[in-house]
């Protein structure tokens, strides 16, 4: 579905890097139809930010000797930064990091090179996924999700091979191809399962609305929590006048995650 707000070419190939696993899909046939499927069972979101962690911390070691892995708190914080110094890390040479240690900061700066070294060998297995449904030379765009062309380095190395165009899918580009194949989607009916979709231009965006009414409250695990001049602080732990405390494992939450209040 997401691939069909790809550039309408007779075929094309599809990569997307899951928390676990990723893959790479070549459609193609009249539409957007699967011809061929390969799996990396083993490179997925969760091991690269393993692997990166791990890079990063033995930095802080050498030069600080500082271990953020060496106690739960300092490695949730070290997992719930890595998000953003990867997204700092795509355009530039080098990163300053910190995290706070015995009530300072210790900082550091991270080579984005030294970085990508760390990930050489799982991007060389998406590289050989590549290889084995990509014909040297052959004409043909690789369209890469948001999450795997955010990746530090991942785009340009796969876009080594000769006749390959790499091109990155926008964020919402599963809601946009859902929206402009409503019709053959729905076509298929209850029994069935829609194999094929058509290529072509994505639908016009859907123009914003602007919403009159203010938001009074939150809602959240059977519990109404009003929205008012003392800010309303959301996260697993946030340890404040008015917290509203997410439970469960969600990915990405941190202790202090944001606020809400009325301005």
């Amino acid at each position: 579905v997401a691939a069909t707000v790809a550039l309408p070419q007779a075929e094309l190939l599809y990569l997307d890097v899951d928390l676990h696993r990723s893959r790479l899909v070549r459609l193609g046939g009249g539409g957007r139809r699967r011809l061929a499927v390969e799996i990396a069972p083993r490179v997925g979101g969760r091991t690269l930010a393993t692997v990166w962690a791990q890079f990063i911390a033995e930095t802080f070691v050498r030069r600080t000797r500082f271990d953020p892995l060496h106690d739960g708190a300092s490695e949730q914080r070290l997992y719930d930064a890595l998000p953003g110094w990867l997204e700092r890390l795509g355009g530039a040479p080098t990163v300053d990091v910190e995290l706070e240690h015995a009530g300072g900061a210790v900082a550091v700066t991270l080579p984005r090179d030294q970085l990508l070294l760390a990930a050489e060998a799982y991007y060389a297995q998406l590289a050989e996924l590549l290889a084995r449904m990509h014909r040297d030379g052959e004409a043909i765009t690789l369209a890469l999700t948001a999450r795997a062309a955010a990746l530090p380095g991942l785009a340009t190395h796969l876009g080594r091979r000769r006749g390959l165009e790499v091109v990155a899918l926008p964020h919402d580009a599963a809601l946009t191809g859902l929206e402009r194949s409503r019709e053959e989607l729905l076509a298929a009916g209850p029994g069935s399962v829609c194999l094929s979709l058509a290529a072509g231009a994505p639908a016009p965006a859907v123009p914003e609305r602007v919403i009159a009414e203010q938001p009074t409250h939150v809602l959240h695990g059977g519990r109404v929590y009003p929205i008012g001049a003392e800010p309303l602080v959301l996260g697993r732990a946030p340890e404040t006048a008015r917290p509203l405390a997410i439970q469960g494992p969600p990915a990405g939450i941190s202790a202090r995650h944001c606020s809400l209040l009325r301005e």
